[in-house]
């Protein structure tokens, strides 16, 4: 039953089930099949509802957002913004995205919310630090400084408690 016709093979569609030129190979349409399966309408999927921050989670935000102000507000100019650490580069308004955490709030929980441990630093500046070429930075070897220090307090805290 199956037969060559040209580059195209014939065969049994499995969609409609008819003897017909196979065009489609992978799912084995046939020509008609596969314009039809082009014009069917994509039903989207349902979004998942976003999920509401538990009080704790509500209480651990605002705590996390006051910090990052206060970060700010040690760093300001008279002129209510901060420089860039790295780069010099103005920053005039507070964002949440320009304080950075040297040492990452995962691995170490007990630093997140320590003045020593953030560099106030503009978008472009933390994407490096958070994921590229820390190495290059300016600021590179003052935090790595940062990191020893941090790192004696942290060890000191473990051993007193």
């Amino acid at each position: 039953m199956n037969g060559m016709i040209g580059k195209y093979e014939k065969g049994i569609c499995s969609k409609c089930g008819k003897e017909r030129v196979i065009t489609q190979k992978s799912k084995k349409l046939c020509q008609y099949c596969q314009q039809a399966s082009y014009h069917t309408p994509i039903v989207k999927k349902q979004q998942k509802p976003i999920p509401k921050f538990s009080e704790k989670g509500k209480k651990r935000k605002a705590v996390d957002i006051d910090f990052y102000h206060k970060a700010w507000e040690r760093n300001q100019d008279w002129k209510g913004g901060c420089y860039c650490e790295n780069c010099k580069k103005y920053l005039p308004a507070y964002s949440s995205t320009f304080v950075s955490h040297i040492l990452t709030r995962g691995a170490n929980p007990e630093l997140s919310h320590d003045f020593d441990n953030v560099n106030i630093l503009c978008e472009a500046c933390h994407k490096i630090w958070d994921g590229g070429d820390r190495g290059n930075m300016v600021i590179y070897w003052k935090n790595q400084e940062r990191i020893d220090k941090l790192n004696r307090k942290r060890n000191a805290k473990r051993l007193d408690g």
